[in-house]
């Protein structure tokens, strides 16, 4: 026990340690750049460390802000209609750097014709306007992160996963089709017609203040699913693993297996098909329908 003690010391003290040191990273240890702004692309794809902001203007350049380690290092591009932004990662490798921090920071003014960011490699892009498109694409992956403020599209196509994060200050979108993975985050607030939802490892996912006509869920592993202040109109959810849902709906049908939980409130129809060690509970004036109930599940009002 001692020696686990110890251990555990010894680490809480050396991520002190790096916190300190970044924390004293102070301007002085970065270079600004200006670019000419071309702003015809419609793309971002950013990767290792560097993070985009999206900014509310249409006009001036391109600002980056580089640490100076890697300035050598850094790539800025605009071809094909896609704004390219990097740091090669040899020189990552080289340096032996472990952080979550981003050593570049590029500030671009708002194109008009966003519709597909990819963010990769612990980076990061934040949009600080508003979005208007016919179709979006949302890809993050190794850590990274994605946050929009409004944006309003007919479809969203997203897919998150390697522990990265997602979030809209407010969605409107006609189909809306998300695939996570991994221990990634995923924040959905707006009004969706369509909702198609693949959930796995240990993802979480929250609506907030969403709401919601038609979702079709398909949840596995030990994710986690929080719809309590949003609702469904109707939904198709398919749970299994050690998932954990709470949903929030007027017509729901659930298929729960392994060992997940379900908590549903549901006002007008409940159709329930219960497997394996798993357990739900439900609560509203709804019609409860009982498909299956097998194994050492349990179905339960509350």
């Amino acid at each position: 026990m001692k020696t686990y003690l110890k251990q555990i010391i010894a680490v809480c003290f050396a991520i002190a340690i790096v916190s300190t040191a970044f924390a004293a990273d102070d301007s002085s240890n970065y270079t600004s750049k200006a670019y000419k702004s071309a702003m015809n692309f419609h793309k971002i794809e950013v990767s290792n460390f560097v993070s985009v902001v999206v900014e509310n203007r249409t006009e001036g350049n391109i600002v980056a802000k580089i640490h100076n380690d890697f300035l050598p290092h850094f790539k800025i591009d605009v071809k094909d209609g896609t704004l390219s932004a990097k740091i090669d990662s040899k020189s990552l490798r080289s340096k032996r750097y472990d952080s979550t921090n981003t050593f570049a920071t590029i500030y671009v003014p708002n194109s008009g014709k966003l519709d597909d960011i990819e963010a990769e490699s612990l980076s990061k892009v934040t949009v600080q306007c508003d979005i208007k498109a016919k179709e979006f694409e949302i890809e993050a992956s190794g850590v990274s992160q994605i946050s929009l403020q409004n944006i309003t599209a007919e479809s969203i196509n997203i897919d998150i996963s390697g522990a990265s994060q997602f979030k809209a200050a407010h969605i409107v979108c006609k189909e809306f089709d998300c695939e996570t993975s991994g221990a990634s985050k995923l924040t959905i607030c707006g009004i969706l017609k369509l909702l198609k939802l693949d959930c796995s490892g240990a993802s979480d996912i929250k609506f907030d203040n969403a709401m919601i006509k038609s979702g079709n869920a398909h949840i596995t592993g030990a994710s986690n699913i929080d719809c309590d202040d949003s609702a469904f109109e109707e939904i198709v959810a398919n749970i299994s693993g050690a998932s954990n849902v709470d949903l929030v709906a007027k017509r729901c049908r659930a298929i729960v297996s392994g060992a997940s939980k379900a908590d549903i409130e549901c006002s007008e129809q409940l159709t329930l098909d219960v497997s394996g060690v798993s357990h739900v509970k439900y609560s509203g004036d709804c019609k409860l329908d009982v498909i299956s109930n097998s194994g050492m599940s349990t179905i339960k009002k509350r």
